[in-house]
């Protein structure tokens, strides 16, 4: 799933160029983002997913990284993505959770 950020999103979060829902392009943490179409972070995949990741060699951190299976099938040209609509909360760092925990509490609470 992506969400419409901004530049300063973009600048440090997986990006997708898309044409229509088929995604075509995707660069992690780019410098001059081509779009501003963010990843956040949820996936949803067909089952042959299950094949392809019992044949990746775990990386360097001895993970299996989603960027494999993504880019499995963007070279299939299978992979597409839905946009969300409305807000998107990142909580990626310490700060940002902070941020989201205070918008979140303001908003159960009325004051939004």
């Amino acid at each position: 799933m992506l969400y419409n950020g901004t530049i300063e999103q973009a600048k440090k979060s997986g990006v997708a160029v898309l044409e229509g829902d088929k995604v075509i392009k995707l660069i992690e943490k780019p410098e001059n983002p081509p779009s501003t179409m963010i990843s956040i972070g949820v996936n949803m995949y067909n089952p042959s997913a299950f094949q392809f990741i019992k044949n990746l060699t775990p990386s360097k951190r001895n993970e299996t990284e989603i960027t494999e299976l993504n880019g499995y099938f963007l070279k299939k040209g299978t992979l597409r993505a839905s946009v969300i609509e409305g807000n998107w909360l990142d909580a990626g760092t310490k700060q940002e959770l902070l941020e989201a925990n205070i918008k979140m509490f303001e908003l159960k609470n009325g004051q939004l």
